[in-house]
């Protein structure tokens, strides 16, 4: 086997394309969003509106959507994807007060969305924030509801953009027009070192001495393993490539393979680095988790281009 050194080896990099069905899956999440906004001002009338905290809880669900329309539209253009997700945060967050506006002037004035601007600017000088037990007659503070404005909706949109962004990054295969199917494992903390010097001279026998660790919700710190391929067997190791990836995380931990991989804070120092056949099988012979095809997943149809 010809061994490849490691700073020379293939690194995958988005291709940036996507596919024609991202447009309606787009819309259809601008439309949720606005629903979402729609249920935001619905709870502040109802007074369980906690600052902060129930923007945030909304902004959940709209990022897994965002995330969804990502993969299902096949866009690998981590710009768009970002770009999805901020718009939908803040059509989500602004949708709130579009709701309000309409409940104030009625139905008949669901167009004028010039008027959008004043009514901000009037719920910012004219709302008080109070807790379960405030005073009636506390006044309105705008330089604090400006305050709690800016930093709602940059949550937000943080939390939907990186949704986007998130998911457009994912591993792509052109040839298959399919996403990658990624399987993982968690070795100690500073094993990236011995893949790197495995990856470097063919000799895997530094590995053998590695132990999958027990992982719990609350561990921190660990090294992800991950092996991405392709879904179908007939390419899997073959003419495909294989990406390994090995992300030493400082802060990580959590129920589930998204928080304990996507969700946390770390480095990799083997970023999505192209393995060859005869790798791949000297890694599941090593570690088992990591033979075989990755699980199965729903299918996505095939792509078409958009220019």
């Amino acid at each position: 086997m010809t061994v490849t050194p490691l700073e020379v080896r293939e690194r995958y990099e988005p291709s940036g394309g996507i596919d024609w069905r991202f447009a309606p899956l787009a819309a259809g999440t601008f439309i949720a969003a606005l629903a979402l906004g729609g249920l935001l001002y619905l709870l502040f009338q109802a007074g369980v509106y906690l600052l902060l905290l129930i923007p945030a809880f909304m902004a959940i669900p709209l990022s897994f959507l965002v995330y969804g329309a990502v993969r299902a539209g096949h866009c690998r253009s981590r710009l768009i994807g970002s770009a999805l997700g901020l718009a939908a945060g803040v059509v989500l967050y602004l949708g709130s007060y579009y709701t309000g506006m309409v409940h104030s002037i009625g139905l008949g004035g669901w167009h004028r969305i010039d008027l959008l601007p004043r009514y901000i600017e009037w719920r910012a000088q004219n709302d008080v924030a109070r807790g379960n037990h405030g005073p009636a007659d506390e006044k309105p503070k705008p330089g604090l509801n400006l305050f709690f404005m800016i930093l709602e909706l940059s949550t937000v949109v943080f939390m939907t953009a990186f949704a986007g962004r998130a998911s457009a990054g994912r591993t792509y295969c052109e040839d298959c027009r399919s996403w990658k199917r990624r399987k993982a494992i968690f070795l100690p903390p500073g094993s990236s070192a011995p893949f790197a010097r495995a990856l470097d001279s063919g000799d895997f026998s530094g590995l053998e001495g590695l132990q999958e660790i027990e992982m719990r919700v609350d561990t921190r710190q660990y090294a992800a393993t991950i092996l991405e391929r392709c879904p179908s067997p007939g390419h899997a190791g073959g003419t495909c490539p294989t990406f390994l990836t090995v992300r030493e995380i400082r802060f990580g931990g959590g129920a589930g393979t998204i928080p304990r991989l996507d969700l946390s804070i770390g480095r990799s120092p083997i970023d999505r680095v192209a393995i060859a056949p005869e790798e791949v099988s000297r890694l599941g012979r090593l570690f088992p988790a990591l033979a075989g095809p990755s699980r199965q997943e729903a299918a996505v149809p095939a792509p078409v281009e958009v220019a």
